[in-house]
């Protein structure tokens, strides 16, 4: 059994992030789904590129949801589910420090990931938080 010690992360030392997107591909209602493993896949995939180029990657938790929305088609209202996924991540300075002061390389590196997830599962819109700043990739 390993004896864990408490060790604290002042606030300043923690920045954090989280990436929202369906798995349904376009709006198209009669598209298949993809799968929460092709997510983890991808980003798995992704994290493995950017460690092998040397690069920074971070750490996420994927936590699975429904987005819940609806739109006009011509005369007629549309509301649709799909599932969703949102990657919560964290960026510790000891893991990055080099970095970790340039919020501009941080959020690229972010963007990043959210247009590799993206594209990896057909999305139109992709949602990131960074910080307390919200950006929409479409």
């Amino acid at each position: 059994m390993k004896n864990y010690s408490l060790k604290k992360i002042n606030n300043g030392d923690i920045k954090y992030f989280t990436i929202s997107l369906g798995l349904l591909p376009g709006y198209d209602l009669n598209n298949d789904s993809y799968s929460l493993e092709t997510i983890v896949d991808a980003y798995k995939g992704w994290i493995q590129e950017k460690l092998s180029e040397k690069e920074i990657s971070f750490p996420g938790k994927i936590l699975t949801g429904k987005f819940i929305y609806g739109f006009k088609d011509g005369q007629k209202v549309i509301s649709n589910s799909e599932d969703a996924v949102e990657i919560q991540g964290e960026i510790i300075r000891n893991y990055c420090s080099e970095i970790f002061e340039n919020d501009k390389a941080l959020l690229d590196i972010i963007t990043d990931l959210a247009k590799t997830l993206g594209n990896t599962v057909g999305q139109e819109r992709v949602h990131v938080t960074f910080m307390d700043d919200k950006y929409i990739l479409e």
